[in-house]
């Protein structure tokens, strides 16, 4: 009876050789399961939920007779076994990959890994990683640079034409300056670290004022420093200031000139140089990873004395950037 058993285990063990079919343990009984063909191919081997693989025909000659199906009691021994090899018991043998993941699981337990929690702590792990990957906080990152269209409300007062005998010359003598200013100009910066960029930046701006046709253009420029705050959002803020100088050109006409190339009597022309500081602030929008849309406003002080005839007053920019570097 006993060389028959075998001889069946044997019989069955060369059919999966052969064939290759999948051995169903319980194809009638409650709580039957099939076990799935190995992927490797290996014959004998049955793969179960807790990840881990039990030799078949071992298990079929410990636990039950050839052909007999497996009870609900049978699969629970099963699993036990299956977690045993998991989890050893103390004093069970281990192999190479249980013990690795043992002493893994024992170091965490020693030396927990810290838990970023959300908000603050992510920004500042965030912050810290790109500062690292710049290589310092003042390290060079690269740079930007772009055109900018502006627009504002400036006014610097009255102002009266006399002739060379000193009297007030006919028609509009006296003319306020003020009004809308508009112009044209762009930037270009350099980045450090993760706040601070350095550069220089140049505009031109006119002002035409009066009723016939008189207007001052000015032209300035200069070295700018600033630092921008970038967040997760896609607006980031900035603030800083241009310290530099230019040229200012007044035309001021008392009457209309309607002839080309002929001297008129009401007309004034002054030209002057000046040093000035700008102070400004604005938000850039990044419309991509490398181009970002500006929006900008400036206030211009002279450093040279007040003249009559300088407009001031805060002007508004619009433009594009585009970065390259971090």
């Amino acid at each position: 009876m006993r060389d028959i058993k075998y001889l069946l285990v044997i019989s069955a063990a060369l059919l999966l050789l052969i064939f290759g079919t999948h051995i169903p343990l319980s194809a009638a009984g409650p709580g039957s399961r099939v076990i799935d063909r190995p992927e490797n191919g290996n014959v004998g081997t049955a793969s179960y939920t807790t990840g881990k693989r039990i030799d078949l025909m071992a298990w079929q000659l410990q636990n039950f007779e050839p052909g007999q199906q497996m009870n609900p009691e049978d699969e629970l021994q099963r699993d036990r076994e299956a977690k045993l090899l998991e989890n050893p018991e103390p004093g069970q043998q281990m192999n190479p990959e249980d013990e690795l993941q043992r002493d893994r699981e024992a170091k965490l337990l020693e030396n927990p890994e810290p838990r970023l929690s959300e908000g603050s702590e992510n920004g500042r792990q965030k912050e810290h990683e790109t500062e690292t990957r710049r290589g310092g906080r003042l390290s060079y990152n690269g740079f930007s640079g772009g055109m900018m269209l502006h627009a504002g409300y400036v006014s610097a007062g009255n102002i009266t034409i006399l002739d060379a005998a000193g009297g007030v010359v006919p028609g509009q003598s006296t003319q306020n300056i003020k009004g809308v200013t508009t112009g044209i100009g762009g930037a270009m910066k350099f980045h450090f670290g993760r706040l601070l960029r350095v550069g220089a930046e140049g505009y031109v701006t006119t002002l035409n004022y009066g009723k016939h046709g008189s207007n001052i253009r000015i032209g300035w420029g200069g070295l700018l420093a600033d630092c921008m705050w970038e967040n997760s959002s896609r607006f980031s803020p900035f603030a800083g200031a241009t310290i530099g100088g230019g040229s200012a050109a007044n035309l001021t006409l008392a009457a209309d000139t309607p002839e080309d190339f002929v001297a008129e009597e009401g007309a004034s022309f002054r030209k002057y140089g000046f040093m000035c500081a700008v102070p400004f602030a604005g938000v850039e929008f990044a419309a991509t990873s490398r181009i970002r849309v500006v929006f900008k406003v400036d206030y211009m002080l002279t450093l040279s004395g007040r003249r009559p005839d300088f407009p001031q007053g805060p002007r508004f920019y619009i433009g594009f950037l585009f970065r390259r570097g971090e």
